[in-house]
């Protein structure tokens, strides 16, 4: 029968003390490594978080200073642009032109917007009104270069009154409104949310005969942007503008139990 060798208790016991030492070393260190490691990231988070907090407090300062003016040029507004404050929209629409020349070739974009729960709200000059008084309709025609372009706006309205008529049967009467205005106005704009302190999108002012057309602002409201403050964003002005005018608009033929101007 073969013999069984003798462990060396002593050694043995030396083996795993050295070992329960190495093994408690390299915890801590690496204990430590991680605690540091922790206490890094959660340092630079902060500093992440704090100069995050300082840019944008800057950025709001600024942006009240120029009263919601982000950017400003001649240009024609590109599509992309155009598109990306109907994708933004969380609540509402409110879209003011002449004529709509150019909104009513864009029934996908409304209908994408309405089928998210966005309201739709367009303010454009009343073609009737105008075909009732030659000579504004003639300096209408001269300020944009135009010939007849009260029949131009005339269509504009048919084609959004069947769209309107259309998207309510789908999605619930009252959320695609167009509202006619018997006044000239020369500017337009297209404002997302604009019943929020989050408002935001373009203004356009038409330029008299102009190779560029108009001048258009990209704005954006700010937190407590109304008339009681003395700073106001210039999307607050011009929105309460539009709403004066709509306000003060002489009553026209209408469906029962809509406000003046207002067709559905």
């Amino acid at each position: 029968m073969a013999e069984v060798p003798k462990v060396d208790r002593p050694k043995a016991q030396i083996i795993v003390g050295a070992l329960s030492i190495i093994g408690a070393v390299l915890g801590s260190i690496i204990t430590v490594d991680i605690a540091n490691y922790i206490f890094t990231i959660s340092v630079a988070v902060l500093v992440v978080v704090a100069i995050w907090a300082g840019v944008d407090f800057l950025r709001a300062r600024m942006v009240r200073a120029r009263r919601g003016i982000i950017a400003a040029g001649g240009e024609r507004m590109r599509a992309p642009e155009f598109v990306r404050v109907w994708h933004t929209a969380r609540k509402t629409i409110l879209c003011t032109g002449v004529g709509m020349t150019g909104i009513v070739k864009e029934e996908p974009v409304i209908r994408a917007a309405v089928e998210r729960g966005v309201r739709v709200e367009f303010i454009m000059v009343d073609p009737e009104w105008l075909k009732g008084r030659p000579d504004v309709a003639k300096m209408v025609d001269d300020f944009y270069d135009r010939n007849n372009f009260v029949d131009t706006i005339a269509d504009s309205l048919s084609r959004l009154e069947n769209l309107s008529d259309r998207l309510n049967a789908d999605f619930g009467a009252g959320v695609v409104k167009i509202r006619t205005i018997k006044k000239f106005f020369h500017q337009s704009g297209t404002i997302a949310d604009h019943e929020t302190e989050n408002a935001h999108g373009f203004i356009e002012f038409h330029l008299y005969q102009s190779p560029i057309g108009r001048f258009r602002i990209k704005v954006r409201g700010y937190r407590g942007s109304d008339d009681q403050l003395e700073d106001p964003s210039l999307v607050q002005h011009w929105i309460s503008a539009h709403l004066r005018a709509l306000a003060n608009d002489t009553p026209g033929p209408l469906l029962p139990g809509l406000p003046s101007g207002e067709r559905q």
